[in-house]
């Protein structure tokens, strides 16, 4: 089976106070959960649970990037990954989730595959991933959000049953 790698969104906004939390707290998690769970139902995808080793998981991995002011995936990862990253702004659960899904705009039903443009939202409504976990981490303006996935998407050829048409 391949996965593919996701394109890396970050979201460079105005800046604004920010949390003064270093790590995600399970307010913050329970949030991506939701997002995730809501917009999934539109694509006829089964809700997520929060999983607590995915979620140390990705903890660790938005510790390394925040701690190195680095931004990209964690190499030979074998869960699914979204990375977020926005600088001098208040985040959300709800608008980490939505800026990866946004990309379904861009995403072609007619002809469903990869595409650097929509990773984020196909691994978000990915029908048979079934578990996430979230880390969060802020270090001086710049807030790093990681979400990892298991079964990881994006896998080639799986994308016509795994990325259904919403329905509203």
């Amino acid at each position: 089976m391949l996965s593919v790698g996701f394109a890396l969104l970050i979201a460079a906004v105005a800046t604004l106070s920010h949390p003064s939390a270093a790590t995600a707290s399970s307010n913050f998690a329970q949030e991506v959960l939701d997002a995730h769970n809501s917009l999934r139902a539109r694509h006829g995808a089964a809700p997520l649970k929060l999983d607590a080793d995915l979620n140390r998981q990705a903890q660790d991995w938005a510790d390394h990037l925040s701690r190195t002011g680095m931004f990209g995936h964690r190499p030979n990862n074998r869960y699914g990954e979204n990375l977020y990253a926005a600088v001098g702004a208040t985040t959300s659960g709800l608008s980490v989730t939505e800026a990866w899904y946004d990309e379904v705009g861009d995403y072609n039903f007619d002809s469903p595959g990869f595409s650097m443009s929509t990773g984020h939202f196909t691994q978000v409504v990915w029908k048979d991933t079934t578990k996430i976990g979230v880390g969060l981490a802020i270090r001086d303006n710049t807030t790093y959000v990681v979400a990892n996935y298991d079964p990881p998407g994006n896998d080639l050829g799986r994308f016509p049953e795994n990325v259904l048409r919403p329905q509203y």
